[in-house]
C-alpha cells in the first residue's frame, strides 16, 4: 500500500515575506529601513500584531516612547498572550516615567513566561531606577537562573553585587559575561571595575582591553584611574581622570574625583581649579564639597574645611566621609542627630565593611575623649576587625613569616660588600633627605621642623622611590639575565644606577628649584634604604623612632588605606615592628649614609636641643622658625595634619597605658 501524498507547502504570504525582510533589517541595526518595512506590512495587514509590536519597538529604540506605547497597546489588544509585547510596553512606559504601568507590564510578561530573561532584566533595571536594589538583584538572579548564558543579565548582576560591596560574589558572573562577549567594551569595563574593587592586579589589563575596544569608555577610564590611585600611582591616576573628563566634561562627580586625586598628589592649585569647575556644574554635589573640605584641610585653612564639610552634610546627611571629616576637624560640630546617624550606619550590614570600619573609628575618637575607655576601645577593635575583613576579601593579608623572609633577603642582599661596590656608581648629590621609620613615629613632625627652615622644601610622602626601584631592578634584570637577583644585576649596571638617580633628582627639581634640601618622608622607605644608598650614598637619612607600645597603639588607632595589611591587628603590628627593628639595625651597620636618630620622646622633652641637632646634622645654619614649626604654612597631607599645627605637646607619650589590658597582644608580639 502506497504512502499518502503530502500536501504541498504553501509559500509565505507577501505580508509575511515583507515582515521577515524588515526583521532582518532590524537585527542589523537599520532601524529606519526596518520601520518602513513594518509600515509596508501594516498597509497589507493593518491588524498584524507582530508588525504593530515591532514598529513600536523601533519607536522605543529611536526615542519616541509615546508612539511606541500606542503601537504596542494595539498589538496587545490583538494578542494579549505574547510576553514580548508586554515587555516592550514596559520599556516604553518606563521611558515616559510611568513606573507603575511599566512594572505592571513586566509583571504581565513574567506571568505569561516566568523564565523570560529579558523581562527580568528590564524589571530589575526599573527597580534600580526606583532605588530598590534588592528587588533589582532578585530579578537579575532570576534571569541568570533561567538563562545562565544571558550576558546582559550576568553583567548587570555582577555590577550590582560589586556596587553593594560584594565584588567577590559578582566576579564569577562578570567573568562568564566576558567569556561570552570578549569584544564588548561595557562587559570588559564592568569586569575591570570588580577587579579594582578586589584589588586584583589583573584589573589594569582588563580595563586597558576595554579601552582598546572603545577609547572613550568613561567608566573604564574612571576605574583605571581608581586602580592607579589605590596603587599610589597618583600621576597616572590624574592622567586617566583627565582623559575621562575630556569625554564627559559635564560630569561633576568625575571632576570631583579628579580634584581629590590632585589633592592627594599635592597639586593643590590644580585641585582648586578642578573642584571649583565641578561645583559650577553641580552646586549640590556633596562629593565636591568633601573634596574642597580635604583641600582646605591640607592647606591648613580649617574654617573653610569645616564650612565645606557642613555643606556636604546639608546636602546628604548620611554622607559617611563628610561626617567623619567634620568629626576630625571639630567633633563639637557634630550634633546628637549626626552621631545617631553615625551609630546607625556603623551597624548597617548593607554598608561595606570598609565604610563601617571608618564609622567605628569615628565613634572611637568620640568616646576616647570621654570617660568610657572600654566602650571606646570596643569601637576601635570593631573598626580594625572590619577593615581586616575588608582586606581579606581583597586578598590582602599580612603574613609574618613572609615579612621575615623579605627582611632576610634584604639583609643578605644589601650587605657591606654589595654596598661598597654599588655605591661607587651612585650620585654624589646630597640634596634629598630621606625621613623613614614606622608610620605614626614622628615622621610628619620631623619633616615639619625641617620644612620650616628657609633652605628646605618638605615634599611629603613621595611614591617615586618605590616606583623607581621596581622599574630599575626590572630593567637591570632584563639587561643582565645571568645575574642571580635583580639587585645583583643592578649593581653590575652603573648606567642604570645613574639614570635612576637622575630620574629622582629631576622630580625634586620639579618640586623645588631653589631649596638646598628636599625631604621625602615616606615612612616605609626604611625597606628601600639599600636601594637609596646605591643611588645616593651621601644623602642624609633621618630615622624616626618612638616607644613601640605608643607607636603600635597609634597605628591601631589610624584609618590607613588598603596598603597596610599589618596595621589592623595588634599581634601583626608587633610582628611588623620587630622586623622593622631588625632591618634598621642592619642598615645602621652597613649603610655609608649619615643617619640621625630622631627619637620622639627626646624631641618632645627637649625640643630645642634636639631640633638644633637635627638642623646641624643637615648641614644648615640655625633658624628660629624651626622651633615655631606649627606656624609654618605648608600643605600637610598625612594622618598627623592636625598635630603639626600645634606646638609640641606631651599628651601622646605613654598613651598606651590607657588601654594597657587591651593591648596585651601587642606587648606579647613585641616581646622584649
Amino acid at each position: 500500500m502506497s504512502e499518502p501524498a503530502s500536501p504541498e507547502k504553501q509559500p509565505p504570504s507577501p505580508a509575511a515575506q515583507a515582515l521577515q525582510a524588515a526583521i532582518r533589517l532590524h537585527r542589523r541595526g537599520q532601524l529606519r529601513q526596518a520601520d518602513s518595512g513594518y509600515e509596508q506590512v501594516l498597509r497589507m495587514e493593518p491588524n498584524n500584531p507582530d508588525a504593530l509590536h515591532l514598529r513600536g519597538l523601533v519607536a522605543a529604540q529611536t526615542g519616541n516612547p509615546k508612539a511606541a506605547i500606542e503601537l504596542v497597546n494595539a498589538a496587545v489588544l490583538r494578542n494579549p498572550a505574547s510576553p514580548p509585547y508586554h515587555n516592550t510596553l514596559g520599556l516604553a512606559l518606563g521611558a515616559v516615567g510611568d513606573f507603575a504601568g511599566a512594572q505592571a507590564a513586566f509583571a504581565e510578561a513574567l506571568d505569561l513566561d516566568p523564565r523570560y530573561a529579558d523581562a527580568h532584566v528590564n524589571a530589575g533595571n526599573l527597580m534600580r531606577r526606583q532605588d530598590n536594589p534588592d528587588g533589582a538583584l532578585a530579578h537579575y538572579r532570576e534571569a541568570v537562573a533561567a538563562h545562565p548564558k544571558h550576558a546582559p543579565a550576568l553583567c548587570l548582576l555582577g555590577n550590582l553585587l560589586t556596587e553593594r560591596g560584594e565584588a567577590e560574589s559578582g566576579l564569577p558572573h562578570l567573568e562568564e559575561a566576558a567569556k561570552l562577549r570578549p569584544a564588548d567594551a561595557d562587559v570588559q569595563a564592568s569586569l575591570g571595575a570588580a577587579l579594582v574593587a578586589l584589588g586584583r592586579p589583573s584589573a589594569q589589563e582588563t580595563l586597558e582591553k576595554a579601552l582598546s575596544l572603545r577609547a572613550d569608555h568613561v567608566g573604564a577610564l574612571r576605574n583605571l584611574a581608581l586602580f592607579h590611585r589605590e596603587a599610589g600611582q597618583l600621576d597616572q591616576a590624574v592622567a586617566r581622570y583627565r582623559q575621562a573628563a575630556a569625554f564627559a566634561p559635564k560630569d561633576a562627580t568625575l571632576k570631583s574625583d579628579l580634584g581629590q586625586t590632585l589633592v592627594a598628589a599635592g597639586r593643590l592649585d590644580e585641585a582648586m581649579t578642578v573642584l571649583r569647575e565641578a561645583l559650577a556644574i553641580d552646586s549640590r554635589s556633596a562629593g565636591t564639597h568633601l573634596g574642597l573640605c580635604r583641600l582646605y584641610r591640607v592647606k591648613g585653612d580649617f574654617g573653610a574645611a569645616i564650612a565645606h564639610a557642613e555643606a556636604a552634610l546639608a546636602i546628604d546627611p548620611g554622607f559617611i566621609q563628610a561626617l567623619l571629616g567634620l568629626a576630625d576637624l571639630d567633633a563639637s560640630r557634630l550634633t546628637e542627630r549626626h552621631w545617631r546617624e553615625v551609630e546607625r550606619l556603623a551597624d548597617d550590614p548593607r554598608l561595606s565593611a570598609d565604610d563601617r570600619s571608618r564609622l567605628h573609628f569615628g565613634l572611637f575618637n568620640r568616646d576616647q575623649a570621654g570617660d568610657s575607655r572600654a566602650r571606646a576601645f570596643a569601637h576601635l577593635q570593631q573598626a580594625n576587625d572590619l577593615k581586616r575583613a575588608h582586606l581579606v576579601r581583597k586578598g590582602r593579608t599580612f603574613d609574618a613569616s613572609s615579612m621575615a623572609g623579605t627582611i632576610d633577603y634584604l639583609i643578605e642582599t644589601y650587605d657591606a660588600a654589595y654596598l661598597s661596590q654599588a655605591t661607587a656608581s651612585g650620585s654624589a648629590n646630597d640634596r634629598p633627605i630621606f625621613i623613614v621609620g614606622m608610620p605614626r613615629s614622628g615622621t610628619t613632625l620631623c619633616e615639619q621642623i625641617l620644612a620650616s627652615h628657609s633652605r628646605v622644601f618638605g615634599a611629603g610622602e613621595l611614591r617615586d622611590i618605590p616606583n623607581i626601584c621596581l622599574q630599575a631592578l626590572a630593567r637591570a634584570k632584563d639587561a643582565v639575565p645571568s645575574a642571580p637577583t635583580p639587585e645583583a644585576a643592578f649593581r653590575q649596571s652603573p648606567p642604570f644606577i645613574r639614570d635612576a638617580a637622575e630620574v629622582y633628582l629631576t622630580k625634586l627639581d620639579r618640586l623645588s628649584r631653589d631649596a638646598r634640601h628636599v625631604t621625602d618622608k615616606l615612612p616605609d622607605n626604611f625597606l628601600r634604604l639599600g636601594f637609596i644608598a646605591t643611588l645616593f650614598p651621601k644623602a642624609r637619612i633621618v630615622h624616626c623612632r618612638r616607644d613601640p607600645m605608643d607607636n603600635g597603639l597609634s597605628c591601631y588607632e589610624t584609618a590607613f588605606g588598603d596598603a597596610t595589611p599589618w596595621a589592623w591587628d595588634l599581634t601583626s603590628i608587633g610582628q611588623y615592628y620587630r622586623q622593622y627593628q631588625r632591618l634598621m639595625a642592619h642598615w645602621r651597620a652597613v649603610l655609608p649614609n649619615p643617619i640621625f636618630e630622631f627619637v620622639y620622646e627626646d624631641v618632645v622633652n627637649e625640643p630645642e636641643a634636639w631640633t638644633r641637632r637635627l638642623i646641624e646634622f643637615c648641614g644648615l645654619d640655625w633658624e628660629e622658625s624651626c622651633l615655631a614649626f606649627h606656624e609654618t604654612e605648608r600643605p600637610v597631607n598625612t594622618a598627623s595634619w592636625n598635630q603639626v599645627r600645634r606646638p609640641i605637646y606631651k599628651d601622646s607619650i605613654g598613651r598606651w597605658r590607657r588601654y594597657e589590658a587591651q593591648l596585651a597582644p601587642l606587648r606579647d608580639a613585641l616581646g622584649a
